[in-house]
């Protein structure tokens, strides 16, 4: 079921089950707060694997200690890299880490796309990325630093983002 933010309650005390799949944005920071879980229908299950924020921890600690929320699987934290939090050890919470980039392919292809993305930009002023706006570099001077970038991979980081972007000297 989709929501939206002024139904958010009403969704909640008909769902078995709530996947989170948002961003963490001011709009969004603790959605599941206390009074989202006092509306959750009881015995729910919460699964989260949008970003650490949307979720207020304290107040689904306290929904499942409860019970209200039967259990809840999540692989962010407010916190990250969580080493300690409150949810921990909680008998009804399956947390694992947030490893969906962490993967040499997944970083190979994050470089590939970010060389590609500066490449468009330098070249044609194209940005592709989210809302951004264009910078008010003209073609010109892009087209000069577009001629002084060379990307450099090395494959020999492992896990990280294997790019770097060399900028030679404007002399």
């Amino acid at each position: 079921v989709f929501y939206t933010p002024d139904r958010l309650h009403e969704m909640l005390a008909l769902c078995d089950y709530v996947v989170l799949v948002v961003p963490h944005t001011p709009q969004t920071h603790h959605m599941l707060d206390a009074a989202a879980f006092a509306a959750l229908k009881p015995g729910a299950v919460l699964v989260n694997i949008a970003r650490g924020g949307v979720v207020d921890e304290n107040a689904m600690i306290e929904a499942l200690r409860s019970g209200r929320l039967a259990g809840a699987a999540l692989d962010v934290f407010e916190v990250e890299p969580a080493k300690e939090n409150i949810l921990f050890g909680t008998d009804t919470l399956i947390a694992t880490p947030h490893l969906g980039a962490s993967t040499s392919e997944a970083q190979e292809n994050v470089a590939l796309q970010v060389a590609e993305q500066i490449s468009d930009y330098l070249l044609t002023g194209a940005v592709t990325v989210g809302d951004y706006q264009p910078s008010a570099l003209a073609q010109p001077q892009r087209k000069a630093l577009a001629d002084r970038v060379r990307v450099v991979v090395n494959p020999d980081i492992p896990y990280k983002l294997p790019l770097l972007l060399k900028i030679d000297s404007a002399d």
